[in-house]
């Protein structure tokens, strides 16, 4: 399943880059005197009243003509005018000059844009310590997302001493003032032990606060936590019902996590057909992984009418943004010649892109085609140079592939033990190739004591994981 480890708390604070819009819609608090507050209160809505027909231009006019008389929320708004060209001329510096003037009045809002501004450095040059100042001055006001800006800000060590535990305690405060993000911030903390002890069922106590206050990303995790029993009893269905929540806010990653459920029936009928809906809904908010399953789905024909030409097209989608696996998989389509025109080099070249990317997968197939000189110049050196890449990695292709060496001494000097141990670490993950070719040795006797018994399981195991040739070693041995 896939988390938002790598998505809210881990980027810069960009709150105010929500759509103006909305920001011109809300309600208003600070205002000028009594009289001039009721003239710029009616300027405010009719401003309103045309942004939310799409007339910017008349909507700066009354937002500028209600920031003349001082009051606060005006000069507020009138900068996100300023600062996204919304019906006059784009300019930060303007966008800073309103927000300074509504930040004199102790405006939160404004005072946490400005910390924005400082922060990026658009309009004013870049400083963290203002940043952080106008962050701490709108916190005073009340306004939860600055205690929220400074967690993030220890968190970096932008402009401070990098502190996980300040940035704990400062999503504490942002979270108990009701701040759905600090209150998410808080549950991955709590999760992974970072800035406190770790706590799993601290961190479901904070996912699920966040996600009660609308928070999709909380929604998604917490559906993760239900998924593998973290703090939680499992519950496969309850997991769905919280990938759904977030999937129906947009929110991609639970997309993807639908569609696994739907496609492996956790806590749902199992349907591929739906897997490839949910799959592709998600491609298209940006989930690049869905690109990946939607393309096997359609090798596989499964939930879709089966084409190569599709998942070619799923493929290509997914590695123009980035997606590695998608190269991964376009590679393998090409050596096979399925929806392409067969090509090694082709294969090669989309292996190395991916493996050049840090995919360990890549490196073992390209170790292949290095060892068998299709579409590269054959050299066993540079093979085994992949295939520690892919192994050190972790990945059991890679591990799998490095034993074989071993065992038939290519490239190296012959070794039956380093065989075993490579493959025992391929083993250990499932992998079926591990499995098998270390059931020969045990079967053998090579480089490992003989023990049939243990062979045999491996056999099994291997086979029961799709091996042929694990099945056609039971068949011989009678098994």
């Amino acid at each position: 399943m896939k988390n938002t480890e790598k998505n809210t708390l881990r980027q810069p604070l960009k709150r105010w880059l929500c759509l103006a819009l909305a920001a011109l819609l809300a309600l208003g608090g600070m205002t000028a005197f009594a009289g001039e507050a009721d003239d710029a209160q009616a300027l405010i809505a009719k401003a309103r009243e045309a942004a939310s027909a799409g007339d910017y231009e008349t909507s700066f006019t009354y937002m500028q003509q209600a920031a003349e008389t001082g009051d606060a929320d005006a000069q507020n708004l009138l900068s996100w005018h300023y600062l996204y060209g919304m019906g006059t001329e784009q300019s930060y510096e303007k966008a800073v000059e309103y927000m300074r003037l509504a930040a004199e009045q102790g405006h939160g809002d404004a005072l946490l844009n400005l910390g924005n501004m400082y922060f990026y450095g658009y309009g004013v040059e870049q400083s963290f310590e203002k940043a952080i100042e106008y962050f701490r001055k709108a916190s005073e006001q009340g306004v939860s997302d600055g205690l929220r800006a400074i967690a993030n800000m220890y968190f970096y060590g932008n402009g401070v001493e990098q502190s996980d535990e300040m940035a704990a305690e400062y999503n504490r405060q942002a979270a108990e003032m009701g701040n759905a993000q600090a209150q998410y911030n808080l549950g991955w903390m709590y999760q992974h032990g970072v800035g406190v002890a770790q706590d799993l069922a601290k961190a479901v106590e904070y996912f699920r606060q966040a996600a009660d206050n609308g928070n999709s990303g909380a929604m998604n995790d917490l559906g993760v936590m239900y998924a593998n029993g973290q703090g939680v009893e499992q519950s496969d269905e309850t997991a769905f019902q919280y990938y759904r929540k977030a999937a129906d806010m947009g929110y991609p990653m639970a997309m993807f996590n639908l569609a696994q459920c739907y496609e492996n029936g956790w806590g749902v009928e199992q349907s591929y057909e739906k897997a490839a809906e949910c799959y592709q809904r998600g491609a298209d908010m940006g989930d690049t992984e869905c690109f990946v399953n939607l393309g096997i789905l359609y090798e596989d024909g499964l939930g879709v009418e089966q084409s190569y030409e599709q998942a070619v097209a799923c493929y290509r989608q997914g590695m123009d943004q980035g997606n590695t696996d998608c190269m991964v998989n376009l590679g393998v389509l090409y050596e096979d010649g399925a929806g392409v025109e067969q090509s090694y080099e082709q294969a090669a070249a989309l292996y190395r892109q991916a493996a050049d990317q840090g995919n360990s997968y890549a490196m073992a197939l390209l170790g292949e085609l290095y060892q068998f000189g299709y579409g590269v110049e054959l050299s066993w050196e540079t093979a085994l140079e992949y295939y520690r890449m892919s192994a050190d990695q972790g990945d059991p292709r890679g591990q799998d592939d490095l034993g074989r060496m071993y065992q038939f001494g290519n490239g190296v000097t012959q070794s039956y033990e380093q065989a075993a141990f490579w493959y025992q670490l391929a083993a250990d993950q499932g992998d079926a190739d591990g499995l098998c070719n270390l059931a020969c040795l045990y079967e053998s006797g090579l480089g490992v004591e003989q023990n049939l018994e243990l062979a045999l399981e491996m056999y099994r195991q291997a086979a029961e994981l799709g091996s042929e040739e694990a099945r056609e070693a039971l068949q011989r041995l009678g098994k």
